[in-house]
């Protein structure tokens, strides 16, 4: 059964992803009001159910929440590898639906990612050689000392990828296995 949170979750993914694929940027209101709606409605949960301890305990779990499903893709913006608007939207969705689900939804779009997005990637910006060639050079190299070793090609530079739809359909297929439709 859906929840308010989820709810809140859903319409949250639809509207980065819409803004992501439309402009290339996720807004701040869609991803931050997203942590803060989070942190009200978990923070007001446990309010009405145990009274402030169960306010600080469902605010405290929102919080848990996005700081987990934030932390990795934080490392990877901070090493440049992944949108900073999409490290918040990781972050709402872990703050409105908890680690557990959002940690699904996380790898879910990082698989996808590997999966089909980087091959498509290297498929549209004529790549596909040079990484395979790199990859071949990779190999080799393992077995030669350091000063043996062969450098690696330069191929094109790949643009940025959008992000949100991949997560966007980790989102969908983590609450179709999570039977939140039922």
């Amino acid at each position: 059964m859906m929840t308010t949170s989820l709810w809140i979750c859903l319409i949250v993914v639809l509207v980065a992803v819409a803004s992501d694929i439309a402009t290339r940027r996720i807004p701040n209101v869609v991803t931050l009001g997203g942590i803060v709606v989070g942190l009200a409605i978990h923070g007001a949960s446990g309010f009405v159910e145990s009274g402030a301890l169960g306010g600080l305990r469902g605010a405290g779990f929102a919080f848990l929440g996005a700081a987990a499903c934030g932390v990795v893709p934080f490392l990877a913006w901070n090493k440049g590898e992944m949108g900073g608007g999409d490290v918040k939207l990781f972050a709402a969705i872990g703050a409105l639906v908890g680690p557990a689900v959002g940690f699904d939804v996380e790898a879910r779009a990082f698989a996808f990612s590997l999966i089909v997005l980087f091959p498509y990637r290297l498929i549209r910006h004529r790549a596909v050689g040079v990484a395979l060639r790199n990859m071949k050079i990779g190999v080799i190299n393992l077995f030669k000392s350091k000063a043996a070793q062969e450098p690696y090609l330069t191929g094109p530079k790949l643009p940025p990828v959008i992000l949100a739809p991949a997560i966007g359909v980790a989102f969908a297929l983590t609450l179709l296995q999570h039977g939140a439709f039922r």
